[in-house]
């Protein structure tokens, strides 16, 4: 009967040390993320997204993980000072340890940011001399010919998988108030 109880005991710490994945309350974490963001606290809402993206990648839960990527994304560009740098830098890592549809999305999202920092500098960018050659690994100093390249390649890459166009997005969406 000791032994009983002991290994009874044993097996409901064990169950309260490590919870199940469905533990988590995604909806009440992107809440808190939300009115952090509402209330002008973009630092605090990156740190609790970055806690929602620790445990959706190891639940390997692609919804929640890509809606963190994003999160992630937007906030770092919104706090950091090389914010588009950072995030960019990221976004290619994700791209390339990912998984489907998690590597599609990040290379579409990769894209736009591309296609953002192309549109903001635009002028800019337009005076640069074209070059021959590859491109260097710093986006900051791209032609223009070599962000256009940049940005067809990663959202071609994006639609490659032809089986994953017929996937559902209800899981996917993201509020835009970012």
């Amino acid at each position: 009967m000791k032994v009983f109880v002991i290994a009874l005991s044993i097996l409901m710490g064990i169950i309260t040390v490590n919870p199940s994945k469905t533990d988590f309350n995604y909806e009440k974490a992107w809440k808190e993320v939300e009115e952090l963001i509402n209330s002008g606290l973009p630092k605090s809402a990156l740190e609790k997204t970055e806690e929602i993206y620790k445990i959706a990648e190891s639940e390997k839960n692609d919804a929640q993980l890509t809606k963190s990527i994003i999160y992630i994304s937007r906030l770092t560009i919104v706090t950091d000072e090389k914010g588009m740098e950072n995030a960019i830098a990221r976004l290619e890592g994700m791209v390339n340890k990912s998984h489907a549809p998690v590597k599609q999305i990040s290379a579409s999202y990769l894209a736009e940011l591309y296609q953002k920092y192309f549109d903001n500098y635009r002028w800019e960018i337009s005076q640069r001399t074209e070059l021959s050659g590859e491109k260097g690994p710093d986006f900051r100093t791209w032609t223009t010919q070599q962000f256009l390249q940049t940005i067809e390649t990663w959202y071609l890459f994006s639609v490659n998988d032809h089986s994953l166009l017929k996937s559902g997005v209800d899981d996917f969406t993201c509020n835009e108030s970012i």
